[in-house]
């Protein structure tokens, strides 16, 4: 597989652990998906009894709300603290939803046999889907265009490749 069929996705937490993961384009397209079931099911589970037609609306009002409030001006810190999974960035071989105490979760299998999941409420979600779904489209994949709008709210460069 070539190496422009894979995306650096890097993120840290607020105790400063850094976790890198490389996504080939087949699991990026799966993690985009996985992200807007994740979306939905945070909808439904705040917004039970509520019908199809206004749900969708409420998350696009939702998401409109997350994404405004995110920070997406900081530059992102490369001084982890710590690399629970180590330096080198390992490539997710699955991934694997699930919920813990009532919030959706989305398992990164890797391939050091480890899964790494990630606790995703609605505006962690939101703010993580927005970025990826940016720098996916900034990689002329064919997977749909770039959102100029999105990429200039973002502060960023189209041709990026790397989420932080």
């Amino acid at each position: 597989m070539p190496v422009e069929d894979r995306l650096l996705f890097r993120f840290n937490t607020s105790d400063r652990a850094e976790f890198g993961l490389i996504l080939t384009r087949a699991m990026s397209i799966r993690l985009l998906a996985q992200m807007e079931a994740i979306i939905k099911l945070n909808l439904e589970r705040e917004y039970p009894v509520i019908v199809e037609d206004s749900l969708r609306a409420v998350g696009e009002f939702k998401r409109d709300a997350a994404i405004g409030n995110a920070d997406y001006r900081t530059p992102y810190s490369t001084a982890a603290a710590t690399y629970p999974i180590g330096t080198q960035a390992l490539l997710v071989t699955g991934l694997e939803r699930g919920m813990a105490d009532g919030i959706p979760t989305l398992g990164f299998k890797l391939s050091s046999n480890q899964t790494l999941n990630l606790s995703l409420d609605h505006d962690l979600a939101q703010a993580i889907n927005k970025l990826f779904r940016y720098n996916v489209a900034g990689l002329d994949w064919g997977i749909f265009a770039v959102d100029q709008a999105g990429a200039a709210a973002a502060g960023g460069d189209t041709r990026k490749a790397v989420v932080h």
